[in-house]
C-alpha cells in the first residue's frame, strides 16, 4: 500500500519529538516509546486530510491523537510499575537528567494517565474539546486536567525529552520501507477493531454475568 499522506517527511520531522515525548513520558518505557511512536506514524502515513484542510494541522492533531489512543491502550494491556527518579537513573535514556530533573520528570509521570497526557497535549497547542476527542474523556474533565500546573521543573525539561536524531531517521526510513512491504492501511484497521474491542471486552463480560444472573433468577422463579 502506498503512503497516501502528502508531505509525510515534513510532518515527521515536525511530530516526531512530540509524539515520542508523549510516548515515553505515557509508559516510562523508551522501547515502548519507540514503538508506540511509529505505530503513531504508520496511522499518520495512512490518513489524508479533508479538502481545504492544512496538512499541517491535520498532522499535528492526527498523529498525537494516535499516540494517545495507543499509549492509553498499550497501559491497559501492560500495566508499568510508577515511576520514580531511581528508576528513571537505571534507565539507558537518549537525554542526559540531572537527579533534580530526574525527580521532576518522574512526577510527570506518576500522574493519572489522562491527566498527564492532557497536560502534554496542552503543551503543544490541543484546545480541551481536541484533548477530549483524543483522550476519549468528557470536555469538561480535559478543561480541570489542562487547567492544572505542570509538576515543577517539568515545564522546563520536556523539551529535552526526545530520541536522538538518528534514531528518529532510522525510524522514518521503516516506515517508508513497511509502506513499500505491507497494507498498512489495512493492518491499522486491524489493530484499530482490536484496541475497540479491548475497551468494550470488560462491558461485554459484566453484560455476559448480567444475562447468567438473569437466568438463574428467572429458572429459580419457576420453582
Amino acid at each position: 500500500m502506498a503512503m497516501t499522506f502528502d508531505g509525510f517527511d515534513a510532518a515527521f520531522a515536525a511530530e516526531h519529538d512530540a509524539v515520542w515525548r508523549l510516548c515515553y513520558v505515557g509508559t516510562g518505557s523508551v522501547k515502548a516509546a519507540a514503538d508506540l511512536c511509529f505505530r503513531s506514524f504508520l496511522i499518520l502515513g495512512a490518513s489524508a486530510p479533508k479538502e481545504g484542510e492544512d496538512p499541517a494541522a491535520f498532522a499535528h492533531t492526527a498523529v498525537l491523537s494516535a499516540a494517545c489512543e495507543l499509549v492509553l491502550h498499550d497501559r491497559t494491556q501492560k500495566p508499568r510499575l510508577r515511576a520514580s527518579a531511581r528508576r528513571l537513573a537505571k534507565q539507558t535514556l537518549p537525554f542526559s537528567l540531572s537527579p533534580e530533573e530526574r525527580e521532576a520528570l518522574a512526577s510527570l509521570m506518576r500522574l493519572p494517565p489522562e491527566r498527564k497526557l492532557a497536560l502534554l497535549l496542552r503543551e503543544e497547542g490541543f484546545t480541551p474539546a481536541q484533548a477530549a476527542a483524543a483522550l476519549r474523556i468528557p470536555r469538561a474533565m480535559a478543561e480541570r486536567a489542562m487547567k492544572a500546573p505542570l509538576p515543577a521543573g517539568a515545564a522546563e525539561l520536556l523539551p529535552r525529552v526526545h530520541d536522538t536524531a538518528e534514531a528518529a531517521d532510522t525510524m522514518n526510513g521503516s516506515i517508508w520501507q513497511r509502506f513499500a512491504e505491507r497494507s498498512v492501511g489495512f493492518e491499522n484497521k486491524v489493530h484499530s477493531a482490536r484496541r475497540r474491542f479491548d475497551r468494550l471486552a470488560p462491558w461485554l463480560a459484566l453484560a455476559v454475568l448480567a444475562l447468567f444472573a438473569a437466568a438463574y433468577f428467572y429458572v429459580e422463579g419457576l420453582r
